[in-house]
This record gives C-alpha cells, structure tokens and sequence, in this order.
C-alpha cells in the first residue's frame, strides 16, 4: 500500500463568460420602431408650437415621444434592473405630461385658449323671482393668466395713456348678464340715475360693467398710446387674444336705436382664428389688414388716439386683451392692453335676427324709445302690479 498524496487537481475553474446579450430580429424592429415615433412626436411638437398652428394641441405630440421612449426603454428590459427601467418610465411620463401642459406663446401666433363654459344655471331662471344682480357678477374665468410680455429695462416704448370703453356709435344700448336676475327697486333706480349724471353715457356704463353686465355684439374701445423713448418708436401691429366660451343667456337690457351713426377706425373680428387689426369701413365692413401697409410713428410724448371696434365671435362669449406689436432700435416689442387688469368683455346675442329678446332671455328689461316713463322697465317676467 503506497502512501500517495492526493494531488491537486491540476484542471483549473474558469469562471463562466458573460455572452452579449443577442439582438433579436423583434428588439431591433421595437428598438426603430420606438425611435422613429420618438422623433416623430418631437419634430411633431416642435412644429406645432414654434409654428403657432391654431386649433392644434401638442398633447398627441408629447403622448407620441412618450411611447416611443417607453417601447425602446422595454424592448431592451431586463429582470435585473426593473428598478432602472421603473424609474426611466416614470420619468418620461413626467416629461410628457409637462411638454403636455405648457403651451408655446411666440407673441405672433395664434393664442386661442378656451374658458370654462358658463355655468348650467345660466340658462335656467332662479326660484327665487327677488334676486338682484350682484356686484360680483358670476361669469365664466379664464384659467390662462394674463399674457405678459418680457419687460424691457428701459420700461415700454409705448404708454398707455387712456383706455375706456365706449358707448355705441349707433347709440344703441344692450346689455347681457350671466344670471337671470330681477333688480331690487333700489339698484333700479339707481340704473335710472346715471341718464341725469353729467358724463352721461359713461355712468349708464359704469354702472353696468360694475354689477357684471357685458356689452353684447360688439364692443368700442378707445386708446390713447403715447411714445415713452427719447427717439422715435414705430407701432407695426395690433392684435386681440381673445378666449372664448358660450355666449351668456341670463338677464338682457335692450334699447334699441332711433337711428344710425358712421363708425369709423380698427376692426377686428373674434370669429378669425388670427385676430388682426383691420381696416373698419364707414358700413362697419372689415377689409384687409391696416398695418399691412402703414406704420404709426410716435415721437416722444407724441400721443395717437384708436378707436377700436371688436366684433364678438358667434354665438360666443370672450374675454380678449390687446397686443401691440412696437419697433423700437431694431426690437419688436409686444405689449398687452387689457381693462385696468381684467380682459375685455362681449358677448354674442344667442337668437337669430327674428328673435325678440323676450322670447329666449329669461329676464328682459326694455329702455330707450321702447320706454316713457322710466328710463329702464322690466317686461319679462311682467312685473305685479299692487292692488289698490
């Protein structure tokens, strides 16, 4: 029996190789498949935004890179980091939703955001037949705050000297509100009051834009702009940024006119989906674009008067603000005119041209020539009389 020393085995452990992982004919077709959608969706979005395409949202866009980053991060999937791939998703989809919420705003493109619809108690009369208009009227807000352009460190190029809403040229007066409402006998009489005011029509407008009324069909406005830089500045255009919702059907106020005035200075029209100054003709007739061939120079503290009229989109409700687009040493400036803080306001007549206000307005006062012995009179629903 030989004493043999085992041996050690001479054979030696090799640790096993990692293969690359191979890469199957569906992973490649996944991997284009989900590149080509990613870059897809962004050319997409890009194009959409830079571009100002109205009426087109980029949330399909965002949705498109989204998926396709998601269909090549799990085509390559692995169990070992389902973490990574967890996280990498979550991300996207928090890019997505983010591309997805903030809109582009070039300045020169189109900016149609939409306002809640009114509200449904608009369209019926409330059970109580008392209640009075409010100072705080209930009309349907926008959620876009108000456009503000980058300031300059010089401050605007442009003041704004004088905003007001006018009265109609056509000295008509018809007035809408969101709720069907009746007046108290005192918020009437006080309505009846403004017409001995000195600066009357402005205090008959006063009071309505204060209680919440809104001027139906179209609206003027007058602006006065004044030059702000030692040298002189050049006004190249103007443009509404309306936002719009359904036309407001509660409480109306209608006097009609006894005749017609010319009207004359800018026009523009809610229903187009770029709202541009146009020329406005004696017959209220919008043509062409006005500074597509004019520019309106002002020197420094040289003041220009406007006279816009604003026609209301159809059948709806908007609330707008005023771009002006100012040249000043080579920069085109833009700056917002609203009404003191809050957009301006008109509203469509939901009736065709055959309609009475009394057959489709829940509350309808009458003044004007339709009056004798007060300037404003309820007539629907006829007022009781008291027993004597």
């Amino acid at each position: 029996m030989s004493d043999e020393i085992p041996r050690p085995d001479a054979t030696r452990r090799i640790a096993p190789r990692k293969h690359a992982r191979v890469w199957s004919k569906k992973r490649i077709v996944l991997t284009v498949l989900g590149l080509v959608i990613t870059l897809g969706g962004a050319g997409s979005y890009l194009y959409i935004g830079l571009g100002g395409h109205p009426g087109v949202s980029v949330i399909p866009s965002a949705i498109a890179m989204a998926a396709g980053c998601l269909i090549v991060l799990f085509s390559n999937y692995s169990p070992e980091r389902a973490t990574r791939y967890a996280m990498g998703a979550a991300a996207i989809f928090g890019f997505a939703l983010a591309a997805a919420a903030v809109p582009f705003d070039k300045g020169d493109g189109p900016n149609l955001a939409v306002v809640p619809s009114a509200t449904r108690a608009q369209a019926a009369v409330p059970s109580n037949s008392s209640s009075s208009i409010s100072a705080s009227p209930d009309l349907p807000r926008s959620k876009s705050p108000s456009p503000t352009p980058s300031p300059s460190p010089l401050g605007d190029p442009v003041r704004v000297e004088l905003v007001r809403v006018e009265p109609h040229e056509e000295e008509t007066d018809y007035w809408v509100f969101a709720q069907p409402a009746i007046l108290s006998a005192r918020e009437l009489a006080g309505l009846n009051r403004t017409e001995s005011s000195q600066d009357y029509p402005y205090s008959e407008i006063r009071w309505f834009r204060s209680h919440g009324g809104v001027t139906l069909g179209d609206i003027t406005i007058k602006l006065v702009l004044q030059g702000a830089r030692k040298t002189q500045v050049r006004i190249i255009g103007m443009r509404a940024l309306p936002h719009c919702s359904s036309a407001l059907r509660g409480t109306f106020f209608n006097s009609p006119s006894a005749g017609s005035a010319e009207v004359i200075g800018l026009g523009f029209d809610l229903n187009e989906r770029y709202v541009k100054a146009r020329n406005l003709h004696r017959n209220g007739e919008l043509t062409g674009d006005y500074f597509a061939d004019r520019t309106i120079l002002l020197k420094h503290n040289e003041e220009e008067v406007f006279k816009l009229h604003v026609n209301t989109a159809d059948n709806r409700y908007c609330e707008f603000r005023i771009q002006i687009s100012v040249l000043d040493n080579g920069r085109v400036f833009k700056e917002i005119v609203d009404d003191h803080g809050m957009p301006f306001r008109v509203t469509a007549y939901i009736g065709d041209g055959n309609d009475e206000p009394e057959d489709i307005y829940p509350v309808v006062y009458n003044g004007g020539v339709l009056t004798s012995d007060q300037p404003w009179e309820l007539v629907k629903p006829k007022p009781k009389t008291k027993k004597r």
